[in-house]
């Protein structure tokens, strides 16, 4: 029970996030819908115009400071980007005919995302000497998969038919991931009670409720589509937030999960907002010790905690300015 209580938090709001997505999903199920080919296309197209943009302003702050969990994090989108424009213009009746590219293409973008995300908080692969060489990969990568699409599309197979057990565990392996990351970044938002940690959370989520859709509906059914729009959502949700974090010069802690209570401290102003960072500068332009101490105090105040094992959202009633408990 002593292990279970502290995750009681992270489980409540990991189910809350799914209230939007189960709703939408279930409340629309299998309500035969017909739109025109070319709103399906269009509607991929902006998520991967999103996933594309993510990714090369991830890759250029990887190259810049040369942080391998950056790169990973850049390569994760452009491998979604690439594969959603390849399910846009497979598309059937808009460029090319009947084919099974366009299934596959919407099966596999969200668990290979995940993947290489899930990978990116590996401490092994964080901290890459050759960045560069992994932003070769991520180019090649892409390149593969553009060829592929293009080339052997008649010799990849169809998806598994709706429903079926086949393609419920295509559901559950490819949500794996997903849930490892939405877990990650809910642990992150209970600590850091940032509402941008939030947002990834509920997007993590939305993109697990859109692999169900994807998967287990057909292009006739409300819900494929809605699938669509929360795909749509949650890969702003997640990308937007994360590469802010990343320009700020901030590892993306959502994704990562690795946020300890001394990062905290250590940045004030990305983590505990723009007023504590204030106190903190006026107080080390009146008094340059005071404010080292301060940050000494406050950084072994954070380690005696960590080291008991108090949960690390104990401290946020302070930093919305009322006294902890």
């Amino acid at each position: 029970m002593k292990q279970i209580r502290p995750r009681l938090p992270g489980v409540g709001l990991l189910l809350r996030s799914a209230v939007i997505p189960a709703v939408l999903l279930f409340g629309t199920g299998m309500h035969m819908v017909m739109f025109v080919p070319a709103v399906h296309m269009a509607v991929v197209g902006a998520a991967g115009a999103l996933a594309a943009t993510s990714a090369v302003s991830m890759s250029i702050v990887a190259a810049r400071r040369n942080d391998g969990r950056a790169v990973w994090t850049g390569m994760a989108f452009s491998v979604i980007a690439m594969l959603l424009l390849i399910h846009g213009l497979a598309t059937p009746g808009v460029i090319l005919p009947a084919n099974a590219v366009v299934q596959v293409a919407g099966a596999l973008n969200l668990p290979v995302c995940g993947a290489i995300l899930a990978a990116s908080g590996l401490p092994i692969l964080r901290r890459p000497r050759r960045v560069r060489l992994l932003l070769a990969v991520q180019l090649c990568v892409v390149a593969v998969l553009a060829v592929v699409g293009a080339v052997f599309s008649p010799d990849i197979a169809v998806v598994p038919d709706p429903s079926t057990a086949a393609a419920n565990l295509i559901v559950v392996v490819g949500a794996i991931p997903l849930a490892l990351l939405a877990w990650r970044a809910g642990r992150t938002y209970l600590l850091a009670r940032r509402r941008s940690d939030l947002i990834v959370v509920e997007g993590i989520v939305w993109l697990i409720g859109a692999l169900y859709g994807l998967i287990n509906f057909t292009m006739t059914d409300a819900a494929w589509w809605a699938a669509h729009l929360l795909e749509v959502g949650g890969i702003g949700m997640v990308a937007i937030p994360v590469a802010l974090d990343l320009r700020h010069a901030v590892a993306s802690r959502p994704l990562v999960g690795d946020l300890r209570a001394g990062h905290l401290v250590e940045h004030e102003e990305a983590f505990l907002g723009g007023r504590v960072r204030a106190l903190l500068v006026r107080l080390g332009e009146k008094d340059p010790s005071t404010e080292g101490h301060t940050r000494r105090v406050a950084t072994l105040a954070v380690a005696i905690g960590e080291h008991l094992g108090l949960p690390g959202g104990t401290a946020a009633p302070a930093r919305a300015g009322r006294p902890a408990p």
